[in-house]
Formats: C-alpha cells, structure tokens, sequence
C-alpha cells in the first residue's frame, strides 16, 4: 500500500500562496502540464526515488537540487512537476551506453535503443503511434521525429532486431502475379 506523504502546514502554506495543486499520482509524463502542478516528497531520498523509477539511476545531488523548488523545515520538498518531466525527457534524450554496456546487449544477440532508432528510422517508421491519433501529443512535444523515437526507445535497456524485408512487386515472378489475380477473380 502506498503511503500518503505528509504534509506540513508549511508546505501547505505555501502551495496556498502561490496556488499550486498537489499531484498525488507520481507518474512521468511527456505532455506538458499545468504549471501549478506539484509533486510533494517526504523527504530528499523520496524525491531521488522517483528518478530512479524513471531510469534515472546516477542522478547527482546538483541536479536534484535544481528540480527542488521549496523544501520545508520538516524536510517536506515540492517540486514542480513539469520540471521533474522535463528533466526525466532530457535525461533520456543525452543517455548514451558505453561500449561494456553495448557489447554485453549485443552478446544476448539484442540491439541497442539507439540501434533500435536506426532500425525505425530506415524504415520510416512512428514507433509510438501515427502523428494524428494516438501519438499526436508527441508530435507536439518533440521538435523533431527523431528526438520523440529516441525517447520512445530509451524505455527499455535493449530490443529485438526486426527482419523485416520490404518486397517490391516487380520482383514478384508473373507467374504467382496472374495466380493471384485468378483467386481475387474467383472470389468476386
């Protein structure tokens, strides 16, 4: 069961003041939000574990610092949850593997995210959706395709190599090509 954080009259106080809304549901998101969304944290470690969850694991205590935006007597910190996002996205996008890690994904015959961004890439391909439905937001958030695929992959540490062989009709033998139009006629 996940616990409550505890909040001081302080913290409250001050989230009064400058009307800020608490978000409880402590969960990294690419889309912008409002900018008086909060996260509240217990304490430094509570704030550090929640860049941890988010594959942030070597996060320095300077840019910690930088995402805290007040933090109380009692240890109660707020942060801004748009900021939190955007380090988390910047993060992702500068992550770079060294080549023992590389090597290793490519022992378990893996490849990479980056690799994975190539593989995408080459054949055209919107891995989190289309640019009008289901990935649209993104396409607003990211500057460019390639900056939203190498986010988009930096979620898993490594990914299949897809074979796939784009077939042009041309080499198709005429032979399978008039077997198939006599099906398709069959079937009219």
């Amino acid at each position: 069961m996940k616990k409550e954080c505890n909040v001081d009259i302080e913290a409250k106080l001050y989230m009064f003041i400058l009307n800020l809304k608490e978000e409880k549901n402590k969960k990294y998101s690419i889309d912008e939000c409002d900018k008086h969304i909060v996260y509240l944290f217990d304490n430094y470690e509570d704030l550090k574990l929640y860049f941890i969850k988010n594959g942030i694991s070597d996060i320095n205590s300077e840019l910690l610092d930088l995402c805290i935006m007040k933090k109380t007597k009692r240890g109660t910190i707020i942060s801004l949850k748009g900021l939190c996002d955007h380090t988390i996205k910047r993060y992702k996008l500068g992550k770079e593997l060294t080549q023992s890690q590389i090597d290793e994904i490519h022992s378990r015959g893996k490849i990479t995210p980056a690799e994975k961004v190539k593989e995408w890439e080459s054949m055209g391909l919107c891995a989190p959706g289309d640019a009008i439905g289901s990935a649209a937001n993104r396409c607003h958030t990211f500057s460019n395709c390639h900056e939203c695929l190498v986010e988009y992959a930096s979620c898993l540490e490594e990914y299949d190599e897809e074979n796939l062989k784009i077939v042009n009709m041309d080499d198709i033998p005429s032979v399978l090509i008039k077997k198939r139009k006599q099906v398709s006629n069959e079937n009219n």
